[in-house]
């Protein structure tokens, strides 16, 4: 039974300076980890993160580019631009403003520049320019619904299409707001180039 015993007082001496190593070690690596950062710099990873948002599905067009013409209406232009990203992101939709850069990624670009500039006009050749390279940005970039800036929205919730993939315009022949597909945008562009390439020179 001494044995026994001896055992037993050995073995709960043994547990003892076990735990009390292990409880040691415990305060160690709590006194390294406050001295180190590496606590906080995790609780700030935490504290970082954030959820993930799912970026709006639809997206809408429209097209800027400062014609230089007037600084006066360029700049109420992009206050206009604000408020069209606003009323439109309010709704559901995603955004995007197409420029000139835009309209350069067309492979048929310098072509189409070419001979759009044929056309005869009584505005300044700018903003004539500008309201045909609007659908050729919309077709190098797949747009699918293109609006005038100054198109705002009050509730007319993100969607795929109106009327299927043709062309639909809501003004008729004034296309402040239409959709469709690329192709059907590729059609109307290549209306105007027919218009164009029988224009007199």
């Amino acid at each position: 039974s001494k044995l026994r015993r001896h055992n037993t007082a050995s073995s709960i001496r043994t547990a003892t300076l076990v735990i009390a190593s292990a409880l040691m070690s415990f305060v160690a690596l709590q006194l390294l980890i406050t001295r180190t950062g590496i606590e906080n710099t995790s609780e700030n990873r935490r504290s970082e993160a954030q959820p993930l948002i799912e970026p709006p599905k639809f997206v809408i067009c429209t097209y800027f580019e400062p014609l230089g013409l007037n600084e006066e209406n360029d700049n109420k232009t992009r206050e206009m631009l604000d408020i069209w990203r606003e009323s439109w992101s309010n709704n559901g939709w995603g955004t995007r403003v197409l420029t000139s850069k835009d309209a350069a990624l067309h492979p048929r670009h310098d072509t189409i520049l070419e001979t759009l500039l044929k056309l005869p006009t009584v505005n300044a050749k700018a903003y004539e320019m500008a309201c045909y390279l609007r659908w050729v940005a919309a077709i190098a970039t797949g747009c699918t619904w293109m609006s005038d800036v100054d198109m705002v929205n009050y509730g007319f919730p993100a969607q795929s299409h109106w009327k299927g993939e043709r062309l639909f315009s809501f003004e008729g022949h004034t296309p402040s707001l239409v959709n469709g597909d690329t192709a059907a945008f590729e059609r109307v562009l290549d209306g105007f180039l027919a218009v164009a390439s029988a224009a007199p020179n």
